[in-house]
């Protein structure tokens, strides 16, 4: 997560990986809640998973939706 704001920011962030064909949920990872340095960046890691077919991942952050990734 990137923080462009001038102060610290705090925020808990999700990350859910679907099947891209079956919408089958295959792992959620959530990220606790973490200040973010002003001007920088957070990163929260899962766990490897391995899958043999395209996948996709849906993020949000205090429940605001951040987006779906393209086909992976």
């Amino acid at each position: 997560m990137r923080n462009n704001r001038s102060s610290l920011f705090g925020t808990a962030a999700s990350v859910e990986v679907r099947d891209r064909f079956t919408l089958d949920t295959l792992g959620v990872w959530d990220c606790p809640t973490s200040g973010v340095a002003a001007n920088s960046w957070s990163v929260c890691f899962g766990a490897t998973t391995r899958w043999l077919y395209h996948v996709y991942a849906v993020g949000d952050a205090k429940g605001v939706f951040l987006g779906t990734t393209g086909q992976v």
